[in-house]
């Protein structure tokens, strides 16, 4: 294991060196997408020491199975608008921001598929010597998808809201640091408008037994064994608790549980950077009949500015989510991600996502393998003015069950005009 551990501090050197030879042209934490380019960012409307960025959106889509969980394929055009603003503040040293987004979708043939999101939220920044304080809260009214292993099927899409909380505090004195972050959230689903017979059972689904608050709490400590290389050893508690004692089929999905985590933070001259971790999970259920689920648990989110016109993105992480399938105590998701952005001109960025994940329904005889591939393109005319394009292909197959199995292709384009 030392052994080990040597080895790795030397990769990471070695890598720190070579990165170092392009570093120079790249900010800390900068990729393609973020990057800032002057000719063509929007300035926004300056107010005082504020900044204000409007922008609206506007996407033309092609949905070749728009109800994935039924046994015929129904086609059908997208018109999805975006209106959002954001408040920023332009100071030298805390940060403080305010926003809001609606989505809305209109369908061409099936109306009853229209939906409409939005949020709000608010976040800030606080830096005090060596301490940083992050809060943030948000809300949103959002509609579950149809590709959702929960989705009830209902004639309109399921709506819902989400409420967040969190607050995070990092102090680093020297080498050492701490880290603390507590979440909270509240989920609150509206009832399910049933197909009436004889395509559903008609009525209306009561998803009361669906709503739930979750808290989050973690905590991290860590030393800095070289410039953009720490080590850290962490702990997460995690409390699920529903407004039901019990749900429909007569279960207490009530959990809790908790991760011990060991990993690091990179931050290799800017050209490499995230983190990753390794550890056991554990989580327990009120439930009799639901067994407890623990074992081995990974993660990581590594950006990788491979040079400075391509940045790769990888993530890796295993988690267990909430369900209401029947006699199922969660999801066990296992996911692997890359992304890939390529500036191909200074105004001209391509795209490739390709998103794995094999989710593990606990207890029953159910695995399906989920597949999103995103091909796209994005070509800035001008600070205010930007087109939009690309391909969406996703893929559902379940194993030892035939449940949800079902092929999507989207093809879209769009602009967004921002001031």
């Amino acid at each position: 294991m030392a052994n080990g551990l040597k080895i790795f501090t030397v990769l990471i050197l070695c890598v720190n060196n070579f990165a170092g030879l392009y570093a120079a042209e790249i900010n800390r934490n900068e990729t393609v997408q973020t990057r800032a380019r002057p000719d063509y960012d929007p300035k926004g409307i300056r107010l005082g020491s504020f900044n204000l960025a409007p922008k609206v959106s506007v996407f033309y889509a092609q949905d070749d199975n728009i109800r994935p969980n039924e046994n015929v394929d129904l086609d059908d055009s997208i018109m999805i608008v975006t209106p959002e603003m954001e408040l920023k503040s332009d100071w030298g040293k805390h940060e403080v921001a305010a926003g809001v987004r609606v989505v809305d979708a209109s369908y061409d043939d099936y109306s009853n598929e229209d939906w409409t999101d939005y949020e709000y939220w608010g976040d800030g920044t606080f830096e005090f010597g060596r301490s940083e304080l992050i809060v943030s809260a948000s809300h949103k009214k959002l509609h579950e998808l149809r590709t959702s292993a929960n989705d009830e099927g209902g004639l309109d899409p399921t709506e819902y809201t989400l409420d967040r909380a969190s607050l995070g505090y990092r102090y680093s004195p020297n080498r050492y640091f701490f880290d603390f972050l507590l979440k909270l959230s509240t989920v609150d689903f509206d009832d399910t408008v049933n197909l009436p017979p004889p395509f559903g059972p008609g009525g209306i689904t009561n998803n009361d037994d669906r709503d739930r608050d979750k808290t989050d709490a973690r905590f991290r400590f860590g030393y800095q064994v070289s410039p953009g290389y720490s080590l850290f050893a962490e702990s997460r508690l995690y409390d699920i608790d529903y407004d039901s004692n019990v749900d429909r089929d007569g279960e207490n999905r009530d959990s809790d549980g908790y991760d011990l985590l060991v990993g690091t933070e990179l931050d290799i001259s800017s050209v490499i950077f995230g983190e990753f971790f390794l550890g056991y999970r554990s989580f327990d259920y009120e439930d009799a009949a639901f067994e407890t689920e623990d074992g081995f648990t990974y993660g990581a989110d590594i950006d990788w500015n491979i040079t400075r016109l391509t940045t790769f993105n990888f993530v890796a992480r295993q988690v267990i989510s909430g369900t209401t399938v029947q006699n199922s105590s969660g999801i066990e998701t296992t996911e692997l991600k890359f992304h890939v952005d390529h500036e191909l001109r200074r105004n001209i960025l391509l795209n490739l996502m390709v998103d794995y994940r094999n989710e593990d329904f606990l207890q029953i005889l159910r695995k399906d393998d989920y597949w999103r591939v995103k091909a796209g393109a994005e070509y800035f005319l001008n600070r205010n003015w930007s087109l939009d394009g690309g391909y969406i292909y996703q893929r559902r197959d379940s194993y030892k069950e035939i449940a949800n199995e079902y092929t999507i292709n989207q093809l879209y384009i769009g602009f967004s005009a921002q001031i």
